[in-house]
C-alpha cells in the first residue's frame, strides 16, 4: 500500500470537481444545445395523426381517396391499369352509386316541353347514377364490368351518358329498363352479378384454386400414407406384396391391395381416397410404384 504511485495518491474528491471546474461552461452549452434539439425532435408531434391515418396498408381506403365520384368527370376503369382495375372497383363499389339529391335539376329542351332529371329515378333503379357537371345520367355498374376497354356491346350508359329524358317515361320502352334487358345473362345484369361476385372473397378465384389444391394435397398424403404403412407391414412380417390376379373381378388381389381394401373398409376417410376412388394415375398400386 505503501508503494502506490504519487498519481493516484494527489486523486481526492476536491482535485476531481477541480478538473471538472474547466469544463462547466462548455457542457452548460452542450446540455442546452442537446435540451433545444430534444425540443425540434419532441415537438412535431402534430405530423403522427397524419402518419398513423395513412392508407397505404389498405388499398380500398387508398383508392377511395382519390376516385372521382362525378361520373362526367371521372376516369373510364380501362384507363387504369389492369392489376390495379379490381381495386378500384371495390373502392367505387364500397363508394355506391352517385346520387345527388339537388333542389333543380336542369332543365333540357324537348320539342314543346322542358324535361329534367327526376329524383325518383333513384328509388327506381338503384343502379342509376347522375352528374350534375354534365347533366347526363349513368349507370354504375356497367361502368365498372362493362367498359373495360374490350366489350363490343357497351352502353351509352357506361359512358358518354344518356340524357334523353323523353325516352324515360314510356312504359315498356323506357330507355332504362331497355338498358336492364329481360333475358337473366343480358349485359347489365351479368355486371351486376360480377360485382356481388367481387366483393365476395370467398368467390376469388385465387382462395378458390386455393382451398381445391389444399384439398387435393391432403388427399394425395392420405392416400400416399396408406400404401406406406402397408409396405412397413409387409415388409416387416417378410409377406408377398404382389398376387397372382390382381384383377378387379379377382376374389384375391394380394396382400397390398387387399390390405389397403381393410383399411378403406375401416376409414371412411380412406375409402374416399385409395383405389377404385383414387385418380387412375395416383392409386400407388402399381408394381414399380
Amino acid at each position: 500500500m505503501e508503494q502506490q504511485p504519487s498519481a493516484k495518491k494527489g486523486k481526492t474528491l476536491l482535485s476531481f470537481f477541480r478538473k471538472r471546474d474547466h469544463h462547466t461552461s462548455e457542457s452548460t452549452s452542450t446540455h442546452s444545445m442537446q435540451n433545444q434539439s430534444s425540443e425540434f425532435t419532441s415537438t412535431p408531434s402534430s405530423l403522427s395523426p397524419e402518419i398513423e391515418a395513412s392508407p397505404s396498408s389498405n388499398p380500398e381506403c387508398q383508392w377511395s381517396s382519390c376516385i372521382e365520384r362525378d361520373p362526367g368527370k371521372r376516369k373510364q376503369i380501362c384507363e387504369y391499369p389492369i392489376n390495379e382495375r379490381d381495386e378500384i372497383r371495390r373502392a367505387y363499389l364500397l363508394a355506391g352509386p352517385y346520387q345527388p339529391s339537388l333542389l333543380n335539376y336542369k332543365k333540357t329542351t324537348f320539342g314543346n316541353q322542358r324535361r329534367s332529371f327526376q329524383k325518383n329515378w333513384f328509388n327506381q333503379f338503384r343502379w342509376l347514377e347522375y352528374s350534375p357537371s354534365e347533366d347526363k345520367a349513368y349507370c354504375f355498374y356497367c361502368f365498372l364490368f362493362l367498359n373495360d376497354g374490350h366489350s363490343s356491346n357497351i352502353s351509352t350508359l357506361a359512358t358518354v351518358g344518356f340524357d334523353n329524358w323523353k325516352r324515360v317515361n314510356q312504359g315498356n320502352k323506357c330507355a332504362f329498363l331497355t338498358h336492364v334487358g329481360s333475358a337473366p345473362s343480358s349485359p347489365h345484369l351479368n355486371c351486376v352479378r360480377m360485382a356481388g361476385d367481387l366483393m365476395n372473397p370467398s368467390q376469388h378465384i385465387e382462395r378458390v384454386i386455393h382451398s381445391q389444391t389444399k384439398e387435393g394435397s391432403q388427399k394425395n398424403r392420405l392416400r400416399l400414407r396408406a400404401s406406406v404403412i402397408v409396405v412397413r407391414l409387409l415388409a416387416l412380417q417378410g409377406c408377398a406384396f404382389r398376387g397372382h390376379d390382381e384383377s378387379s373381378s379377382s376374389l384375391n388381389r394380394g396382400n397390398f391391395i387387399q390390405m389397403l381394401k381393410a383399411f378403406a373398409q375401416l376409414s371412411i376417410e380412406v375409402d374416399k381416397v385409395v383405389l377404385d376412388n383414387a385418380p387412375k394415375n395416383a392409386q400407388y398400386i402399381a408394381p414399380n410404384i
